[in-house]
């Protein structure tokens, strides 16, 4: 959520680049209530285009149910409010934790 865009400048083509940041510009916006209130048209923009752009780079198998339940997101923040109050998201750091605990 934070150093993906420093991590991957550079080690990815352009084209895989550019993608990854509409995915991290969306998430951007659609995890901050100031930025959805704003932007959160835009970011379903984002995301469509995401999708799109997908089975350009990655074949038309890359787009299962989950990449197409995306385009969906935006729609779903609105309804819900941002991303961290109804999804998982937030304990996604936790995961490393709690698989180390077993």
């Amino acid at each position: 959520m934070y150093s993906g865009p420093f991590v991957f400048k550079g080690s990815l083509s352009d084209d895989l680049y550019r993608h990854f940041m509409l995915l991290f510009v969306t998430l951007r916006i659609l995890s901050c209530k100031h930025l959805v209130s704003l932007y959160c048209d835009y970011a379903n923009d984002l995301l469509v285009k995401f999708v799109k752009d997908a089975k350009v780079l990655y074949g038309k198998d890359t787009l299962v149910y989950n990449v197409h339940c995306l385009v969906h997101l935006a729609a779903d923040v609105k309804k819900l409010g941002c991303i961290q109050e109804f999804s998982a998201f937030p304990f996604e750091s936790k995961l490393g934790h709690l698989k180390s605990t077993n």
